[in-house]
């Protein structure tokens, strides 16, 4: 099954990725091979308030979070294929089309998100 634009998904043993849910933010269409990732987790003072959400944005969300923008990361669909096959990724419920918007609206403010990341979704007209 295709990876497209507002897919979640957990990993499920150590792949490098962050604990937490992620979502992609790219547009799939656009650009199949490369895609953006980004990680949603507890939101405290201390970090980025671009894009908070709450538990009626996503089943997985139980108490105020934030998207870590700072761990933004352009990776290739065939990586997460992979990973999906040796069930290291788990896919969860995908993002309403609102909270995806309101995610992408908020890398194009994070002062946290990496360039090339920015770039790649400025390029898309995401941002």
């Amino acid at each position: 099954m295709a990876f497209r634009a507002g897919d979640t998904f957990i990993h499920t043993r150590a792949t490098g990725l962050l604990p937490h849910l992620w979502a992609i933010i790219s547009d799939t269409e656009r650009s199949a091979e490369h895609v953006v990732i980004v990680s949603l987790t507890t939101w405290s003072k201390d970090k980025d308030a671009s894009c908070t959400l709450e538990a009626p944005d996503h089943p997985f969300v139980k108490h105020p979070t934030c998207v870590s923008y700072r761990d933004a990361r352009m990776v290739t669909t065939a990586d997460l294929v992979r990973l999906e096959q040796q069930r290291l990724i788990d896919r969860r419920e995908p993002l309403m089309p609102a909270v995806l918007d309101r995610i992408r609206a908020g890398a194009g403010c994070s002062p946290f998100i990496k360039i090339q990341v920015r770039q790649f979704l400025d390029e898309q007209h995401l941002l």
